[in-house]
């Protein structure tokens, strides 16, 4: 299989668990009913017309330890592929849910530290009864809620029980000190997914119609297992050296 090339996508993930806000903006959605787009989109970060909510798949570590894996699922969504020739939104390739069942997001971390991997080459094989069902290299994400995350679509054959395997291929990123000489080599994790129909579409939607548009974006959410999201500039290690921005961006 060859891997895709390298994407920036950007997905909304959704919070897990309880959602807050007013109970009759609260609600679950059959899968085919995906909720519209933002008519007027303004060119910034902007809060969503919705957010689904998640579910936790399940945890593991490959057999060296070397890496750790969250695996959760929510509605398909759809999402924009953006490549290094994109120049704005109007570039990147908009991939649609049709006939697919979930989305699958997948969180890397270093069991050791609890970082984050990034750009760690991590692939999905769904297997039921032994049998592959599908297999993907699947996107590097981002999101407001889950931050950094790696993610695709997928269509399963029904209710029943299946095995997800997850690879990581190991990041190609310039690593130094404790992590010089690790993260070379794969590893591979395996979570069991009891999938239904009618849990997935149990998964709360919170409809936001009066904050559309606004120029915020929901918060990071509450989840037992690392997010890729930066600490505050306070907390970052070595000399800080100011702050600057690129648009809604803010580098430190």
């Amino acid at each position: 299989m060859e891997r895709r090339e390298y994407l920036r996508a950007a997905a909304l993930a959704g919070t897990a668990g309880g959602v807050a806000g007013c109970a009759d903006l609260v609600e679950t959605r059959e899968v085919r009913s995906v909720p519209p787009i933002l008519s007027d989109r303004p060119d910034r970060v902007y809060h969503p017309t919705h957010v689904d909510g998640m579910e936790m798949v399940g945890t593991g570590e490959s057999d060296d330890s070397e890496y750790a894996v969250a695996l959760a699922y929510t509605y398909p969504h759809r999402f924009w592929r953006v490549d290094g020739a994109a120049e704005s939104i109007e570039d990147a390739t908009r991939e649609r849910p049709d006939g697919d069942d979930v989305h699958l997001m997948g969180l890397v971390w270093d069991p050791e530290t609890g970082r984050t991997l990034p750009e760690a080459g991590v692939s999905v094989d769904i297997r039921r009864d032994g049998e592959p069902l599908d297999e993907q290299v699947i996107y590097p994400m981002l999101s407001p809620q889950m931050g950094f995350h790696y993610g695709a679509n997928f269509a399963l054959e029904g209710d029943g029980e299946y095995a997800v395997e997850v690879t990581v291929g190991g990041t190609g990123v310039r690593r130094t000190g404790a992590y010089r000489g690790r993260f070379d080599g794969a590893g591979t994790v395996t979570v069991p997914f009891e999938y239904s129909a009618a849990a997935r579409n149990d998964i709360p939607v919170e409809r936001m119609p009066e904050r559309a548009g606004d120029p915020d974006a929901p918060p990071v959410m509450d989840m037992d297992a690392p997010l890729g999201v930066a600490p505050p500039p306070d907390s970052l290690p070595g000399a800080g050296h100011g702050t600057a921005a690129a648009g809604d961006l803010r580098l430190a």
